[in-house]
């Protein structure tokens, strides 16, 4: 039995992808979701932490740490946990969301500049070390809110990395040109689905986008990007990606690439 963490999770399609990726291998699987308001945390991880495994989405990637015997190095990099598979030792946690995003984007050559949204959460830290590890100097527009976290992370890049970061705020004029802007936020998910997170002329002064939402399948960002003519990327790929990275660390098995893709046209007859 697996199962999933977060909160609000009336959207999530992630018991439909792991159901199809178990069936490309011929074994059934019952996953299940754990809507979990904060207030109910404590009561609900001890639950989670008897079965086979789980995954872990917004708002709990960072607060199921302290629950973990250890962190694997996908996620001690990111400080961010999408799964957790149980051990000898405990509880250990995982990050497969970088690879579902690297096969997402399928590539990543020419990226120079990148502007990230909603950096200061788990799934945008990630995006915004992983593009500074690929030698991409990166803008982190983020609301007042979470500008210290921002200047944190923006620190933490140059450190590293040796690449310009900087936080700025999203409503700022962009001033420059980017090869890739990337939503790391929430806006626009369901079923609040008129949201965009940035203005017409900072999706103009991109030459690409890629937002991480697969429901709905386009979001605002999406269709205003494509009026735009700009090359865009939606959530779903990752999605099933980081899945079938979660179920090879539960199972110790492998998805192929055509595995995958057949589940991906499968959900795209769902949406």
């Amino acid at each position: 039995m697996y199962g999933l963490l977060g909160h609000p999770l009336s959207h999530s399609l992630s018991p439909q992808v792991h159901a199809l990726l178990a069936e490309t291998l011929g074994i059934p699987m019952d996953y299940r979701l754990f809507d979990t308001g904060p207030q109910q945390l404590e009561n609900v991880v001890p639950r989670l932490l008897q079965l086979d495994g789980f995954n872990i989405t917004i708002p709990y990637k960072q607060k199921i740490i302290p629950w973990l015997a250890r962190l694997d190095r996908t996620a001690a990099d990111y400080q961010s946990v999408n799964t957790v598979k149980p051990s000898a030792e405990g509880p250990v946690g995982y990050n497969t969301d970088c690879l579902g995003f690297l096969r997402a984007l399928e590539t990543t050559k020419g990226l120079r500049e990148v502007y990230i949204i909603g950096a200061a959460g788990g799934v945008g830290r990630m995006f915004s070390l992983e593009m500074a590890r690929l030698g991409a100097n990166v803008t982190l527009g983020v609301r007042p809110s979470s500008w210290e976290a921002a200047e944190r992370l923006a620190a933490e890049i140059r450190s590293r990395y040796g690449v310009r970061a900087a936080a700025v705020s999203p409503e700022q004029a962009p001033g420059q040109e980017f090869d890739l802007l990337i939503n790391a936020s929430p806006v626009g998910m369901y079923p609040k689905t008129e949201g965009c997170p940035v203005s017409d002329a900072l999706i103009d002064a991109c030459r690409s986008v890629f937002d991480c939402i697969y429901n709905p399948k386009k979001t605002l960002l999406i269709r205003r990007a494509e009026a735009l003519h700009k090359p865009t990327r939606g959530g779903m790929r990752m999605l099933i990606w980081q899945a079938a990275a979660a179920q090879e660390i539960w199972l110790d098995v492998s998805f192929s690439e055509q595995q995958v893709s057949l589940v991906e046209e499968k959900m795209a007859q769902m949406l």
